[in-house]
């Protein structure tokens, strides 16, 4: 199966969604989404990825809850349209990493993976809808009050964009640990932190597995036992928090048919990096809840006034000190390597 033909079934499925969109006389014309052409796509780019990402959401609610067969089986057809529409919406991910993940040599329906796994995890927590699974990841789980919902209009393209982001950052780490296993050749580790944006330290709780070895926990856990507290929340907002940034590039792709500069298509290259910045504003926003209702949980902790106390005493500064003194330490000492290697 090639990208083309995964492409072409996308649109098929996608044919029975119809859509209100501005043509190019800014005109309102009713269109189903397999019919829209490249320049409407990229006119209503915005509208559409709210639309399609926001109705998914609905029919798979109805499918949940709906004791109607008939109902139900409806529901499941849309969700399989509203799904095609959503990889198509997203499909310029694709390129993108073939552009900046060329090192890899995989082949290209590898990337088509990458994008529906990362679709998955996004629609897992679903931060634009006010409603979601209990137990995200169990679909037969209650529904309730989203806990994880943004009240902004972007919130599915930032969610998706993240997971997208992540995605390719722990492809690169498992690369890197297959060919140290593998004896092919040594990766250093500066160049890993420096190639993929701190992409070692992946995020590994949102893995589909839960029974899967969790290092960053367990480096945390360690950090904890050591009185390393400051250390160990430091680590857990940058494994699980927003810690990345996105930037946007656009390139023109030449058309080698016509040779025509009118004809060259523009495109964007989108780069995910760590952001420290993002991080200390989180920790500046650490409060009690942070603690009672996720971290002593996550980890056992009991007593957790020592290190709310700690961090309230770190201004800026110290705090960007804090993270870059926790980020060398894991990369000079090999015993906690170990833990994410």
């Amino acid at each position: 199966m090639t990208l083309d033909s995964i492409k072409k079934s996308c649109l098929n499925e996608s044919s029975i969604i119809k859509v209100n969109i501005l043509d190019k006389d800014n005109n309102f014309v009713c269109k189903t989404y397999d019919s829209l052409t490249d320049a409407e796509r990229k006119k209503n780019v915005r509208e559409l990825k709210r639309f399609v990402t926001r109705k998914y959401c609905e029919w798979d609610k109805i499918n949940a809850l709906s004791t109607d067969p008939q109902e139900k089986e409806k529901a499941q057809r849309y969700m399989s349209a509203y799904w095609a529409a959503i990889l198509l919406a997203y499909w310029g991910k694709i390129y993108d990493w073939k552009n900046n993940s060329f090192s890899l040599n995989l082949p290209d329906t590898d990337y088509f993976d990458w994008l529906n796994d990362s679709l998955k995890d996004a629609f897992c927590y679903r931060s634009w809808m006010t409603t979601r699974r209990l137990h995200p990841k169990q679909y037969d789980s209650e529904w309730i009050d989203n806990p994880n919902y943004v009240e902004d209009e972007n919130a599915a393209d930032m969610s998706i964009n993240y997971f997208c982001g992540a995605r390719r950052g722990k492809e690169y780490q498992k690369a890197n640990k297959d060919k140290r296993k593998a004896n092919y050749q040594n990766v250093s580790i500066d160049q890993s932190f420096d190639e993929d944006g701190y992409s070692i330290l992946d995020r590994k709780g949102l893995s589909s597995d839960p029974k899967e070895y969790n290092g960053i926990k367990s480096l945390i856990n360690l950090f904890l036992s050591e009185n390393k507290l400051v250390e160990a929340v430091i680590l857990d907002m940058i494994a699980y928090g927003d810690s990345v940034k996105e930037d946007k590039n656009k390139i023109v792709l030449p058309n080698t048919i016509t040779e025509d500069e009118e004809d060259n298509e523009e495109v964007y290259r989108y780069t995910y990096g760590f952001n420290e910045r993002k991080v200390v504003k989180q920790l500046n926003q650490i409060n009690d809840n942070y603690f009672t209702e996720y971290f002593n949980k996550e980890y056992k902790v009991k007593d957790y006034k020592p290190i709310l106390e700690k961090l309230k005493k770190l201004s800026n500064g110290k705090l960007h000190t804090e993270i870059q003194k926790t980020l060398i330490s894991i990369k000079q000492n090999p015993d906690l390597l170990q833990f994410i290697g």
